[in-house]
Order: C-alpha cells, then sequence, then structure tokens
C-alpha cells in the first residue's frame, strides 16, 4: 500500500502483516525477523526500511521507500507475454 510518513512529508510504501496471521506467534517473528534483517542491509537492489510500527487494532507495519514503476505481478505478466514470443 502506499503510505505517508507525516512527521517527514514523504510518501512511503507500507507492508503489513495479514491481519488473519497477527495473533498468529509465528508469523509475527517471521515478519519481525525479515524487518529486522532487511534494515540491516545497504544494496541497490534492497528497497530500504525506515520504520516498523505496531499497534493492537491493525497488527504490525513496515515503512519502506517507495519505489515508483510496475507491480511485481505485472512484471511477471509481461515477462510471461515476452518469452511467449
Amino acid at each position: 500500500f502506499r503510505g505517508l510518513d507525516k512527521k517527514l512529508r514523504r510518501q512511503v510504501a507500507i507492508k503489513s502483516l495479514h491481519p488473519e496471521k497477527a495473533d498468529d506467534l509465528r508469523q509475527r517473528r517471521f515478519f519481525l525477523t525479515e524487518a529486522r534483517v532487511t534494515a540491516q542491509l545497504d544494496h541497490p537492489a534492497i528497497v530500504p526500511v525506515y520504520t516498523l510500527n505496531s499497534d493492537r487494532k491493525h497488527g504490525l507495519h513496515l515503512a519502506m521507500k517507495m519505489i515508483n514503476g510496475v507491480t511485481l505481478k505485472a512484471y511477471g505478466v509481461l515477462m510471461r507475454f515476452i518469452c511467449k514470443k
């Protein structure tokens, strides 16, 4: 999802743990580990993590750098179309 960092006034990408998995301790640990590991990485091919937030009502959320372009799903469709030719 697209979001807004109100404090820094910038567009961010929001990745959230699915609400159905919010009570699954294993899924929460996996999400938190992914957030911590990704936040430590610095590489042009890896989207930077800005912050991790949580609340009781909506669960866990990562705010990341917004990358404009096509979605991974749309890119996959395009590549399948190109490869068929």
